[in-house]
Parts: structure tokens; sequence; C-alpha cells
């Protein structure tokens, strides 16, 4: 009737143009909201002043001192006294060695790098949201974030123990190469002595413990129950009432009956005469001592 008329009347394409005219919304433009995209884009970009490169050290450094010394040894070593060329070549074992040990961990950061794009590109799948509640379909916001939060330790559980699988067989590796050093070497010493004798014992038994502390801890498992054999204070409590709780028969209120009801008595108690009279009768029988001869032995 009326209303349908005055709803016609007023919502009519341009009074609803209008209307989105003076609010803001129409004729729409997109000036704003790029605006407001380039400011995010530009605060989430951080300036990197290019001096700061220059200040890291230089990767090919423990290469470059390694070219110098053996480039000294080389060239000037008949103008070195014999103490000098021997701190010179003690320098060069330094230097190889921190040589090895950059070469070593450079390795190591660059297969991390390797498995964690692999793992960033690989196609995750989805997990469906299972019910915790009491119903098929009481699916809380609490329970998809404590879900969430389960998986997301599962997995970085799972990426600690890979971290450490590949540690063990790196180590393990280089304990293999210092086993086929011993074996090339043929001195015939046993492998303990051998170890002694080139001073690699220390090495190798440390990187043996590691490795066995390792394995310890890639085979423990979880205790998934736990068995408590001692009773709690609320069961003790309950038992102690239930002995000491009234019979159903003497916590019946007899004054309560009616006229037809049965009167009945319970004697609990035991005649004791009769008891008595019984343990009176009963007559112990004595029985007579065997005889013992002079030679100790019992008569036949």
């Amino acid at each position: 009737g009326v209303y349908q008329d005055i709803f016609d009347a007023g919502f009519t394409k341009h009074n609803i143009i209008s209307g989105f005219t003076k609010s803001g919304i129409w004729p729409v433009d997109r000036t704003p909201v790029i605006a407001y995209m380039q400011q995010k884009k530009m605060k989430a970009r951080q300036a990197i002043n290019p001096a700061f490169a220059s200040l890291l050290p230089d990767d090919a450094r423990f290469q470059r001192a390694s070219d110098v010394t053996k480039h000294m040894s080389e060239k000037y070593s008949h103008l070195l006294s014999s103490p000098t060329r021997g701190e010179l070549r003690q320098v060069r074992k330094v230097v190889t060695e921190a040589l090895l040990l950059h070469e070593t961990v450079q390795a190591y950061i660059d297969d991390r790098i390797s498995r964690l794009e692999k793992a960033y590109h690989q196609k995750r799948k989805g997990k469906r949201v299972k019910p915790l509640g009491d119903f098929s379909q009481s699916v809380s916001l609490a329970e998809i974030r404590q879900q969430q939060e389960d998986y997301i330790a599962e997995r970085e559980e799972k990426e600690i123990k890979s971290q450490i699988r590949n540690t063990r067989k790196f180590v393990i590796q280089e304990m293999d190469k210092i086993k086929a050093q011993w074996r090339s070497d043929k001195q015939g010493l046993q492998f303990k002595q051998w170890l002694r004798h080139t001073g690699k014992d220390v090495e190798y038994w440390s990187m043996d413990e590691n490795r066995a502390r390792m394995a310890k801890s890639l085979s423990q498992k979880e205790d998934f129950f736990m068995i408590d054999t001692e009773l709690t204070p609320e069961v003790r409590e309950s038992v102690r009432n239930a002995n000491y709780a009234p019979k159903p028969l003497y916590a019946v209120d007899w004054g309560a009956r009616s006229d037809d009801d049965v009167e009945i008595t319970v004697n609990a108690a035991h005649n004791s005469e009769e008891e008595e009279g019984d343990d009176d009768e009963e007559e112990l029988r004595f029985l007579p001592m065997p005889q013992i001869d002079e030679n100790g032995m019992l008569p036949p």
C-alpha cells in the first residue's frame, strides 16, 4: 500500500547514485587504493646502506692467506733462517686448517639453504580440521589454533631430527676417512695405537662421543602412558566413608511405619552361654612322649 509507494518513490536509481556521490564512493576512483598499497610497499622495504657490504669479511680471505704463505715459502725459503721457516710452516698449517673449516661450514650452510628452498617451493597439502568437542560440528577458533600449534611443533621436531641425522651422517663420514687413512698407512699398528701415534685420538673419540649422543637423541621416544599406583586422597576418603557408612537394614526408619507393617526383630548378638558350654564339653587328649634310650635313639 502506502509503504510500498514511499519505498518505490525513494529508492530510485537517481536517489541511490546521489547518495553514493555524497558519501564519496561514487564515481569509483582507484587513486587512493593505489596510493595506500604503494605506501605499504614502501614501508616494507628497508633501506640498506651499500657501505655495510664493505664491513663484511671477504669470503676469499683464507684462500689469499694460504696463497701468500705458499708464495713466501717457495720464493724466500733460501733467505729465511731455519726457525723462521719452521714458524712459517706452522702458519701455513693453521691457514690450511682455517680454510678447510671455512669450506666445511660453507658447504653445510649451502646445503641447509638448498633444503629450505626445496621445502618452501614444494606443494603443501591442506589439513582438515577435526572437531575436538562433544559434537561433530563443534570446531572453535581455539581448537583450530591448538591444532595449528601442534602441527607447527611437529614440523619443527621433524626438522630438528633431520638436521641431527645430517650432522650424524657427516660425522660418520669423517670417522670413516680417519679409518681409511689408518688402513692405507700400513704401519702394522692397531687402530687405537695409530690414533695415539698420529695425534688424532682426541678428534676421533670426540666425534664418536657426539655420534653416540646424536644416535641416543634420535632413538628416544615419548612416554604416552603414565601409571599411578598411589591412591588419591579423594579415593581414600571415599573408601573410608564406604566402610563406616550405615548398613541399609539399620538405616530404615522403623518409627515411620504404618499399623499394617510387619514387625521384624534382628538379633545380631551370639549366645555366649551356648558357646561356653560347647567349649566345656570338648576334652583334649594328651599324647605320651616317646622314651629315648642311652644311645639317643628312638625305640622301634
